[in-house]
């Protein structure tokens, strides 16, 4: 096993943290990370006002990037939610770990 050294003051990375933050739409993020179930809906959703990002209005091309916002509201509920993963797959498993519930 090779011998590697890595400085004190460089913090080591996980591969599993190691993501490229390009921005999402956020009717895509929506349906991928499963907080709604389909693109269309979260379409439909954002061209009524039920979404927003960072506490403005979003449309469905608006862009989502890692540390956003999110509040989706439907009828009574709502829903805040932090982005911290953005993937353009996932499985069911890793749906939920592409955000944070806050409040």
């Amino acid at each position: 096993m090779p011998f590697c050294f890595l400085s004190p003051r460089v913090p080591r990375e996980s591969s599993a943290r190691h993501t490229i933050e390009v921005p999402m739409r956020i009717d895509k993020f929506l349906k991928n990370s499963r907080l709604i179930k389909r693109r269309t809906i979260a379409k439909e959703a954002c061209e009524q006002d039920r979404i927003f990002i960072n506490g403005k209005a979003a449309k469905p091309g608006s862009e989502v990037k890692v540390g956003d916002i999110i509040l989706i509201q439907f009828g009574n509920a709502q829903i805040k939610a932090k982005v911290l993963v953005l993937s353009e797959h996932s499985t069911k498993e890793a749906a939920a770990s592409m955000y944070e519930i806050v409040e």
